[in-house]
């Protein structure tokens, strides 16, 4: 399957009330440490060790980013995704991704989420925003 494929797969199986909520089995704590120990027990044997300790890091970097805004603002409450199937998982607002994406606006990206994504695109640029041709590239 392609990984559009998976996302489309999970998407329609959180819309169906597979799982409790988006932020329970791929946002919990436990899944991240068996995932992460199969990727990095895989990687080694391929023998390719800093690709499975850098989806560690990136797994459980998106994990603590979305745990920061729960955190600093004490709805630790709202946390209990992070030990789902011990805890229970926040209970979802609603609605579909269409409807999250047309509901986004321009204030959204102010605070936190706007600092994120400028480090971001600051260092995509800094490494030469791989993935995009160069323009040299095409001068022949």
């Amino acid at each position: 399957m392609w990984p559009w494929g998976h996302l489309a797969f999970g998407y329609v199986a959180w819309s169906l009330s597979v799982l409790p909520s988006g932020r329970s089995l791929a946002h919990s704590a436990f899944t991240l440490a068996f995932v992460s120990v199969l990727v990095v027990y895989v990687a080694r044997h391929f023998d390719r060790p800093v690709l499975g300790v850098t989806f560690f890091v990136a797994y459980a970097s998106h994990l603590l980013s979305d745990a920061f805004r729960p955190a600093i603002t004490g709805e630790l409450s709202y946390l209990g995704y992070l030990l789902w199937p011990l805890t229970s998982a926040p209970s979802e607002e609603g609605g579909s991704l269409i409807a999250f994406v047309w509901s986004v606006s321009i204030g959204d990206f102010g605070g936190y989420h706007g600092v994120a994504l400028l480090c971001c695109v600051g260092l995509w640029l800094l490494d030469g925003a791989p993935c995009l041709p160069r323009l040299d590239d095409h001068a022949e």
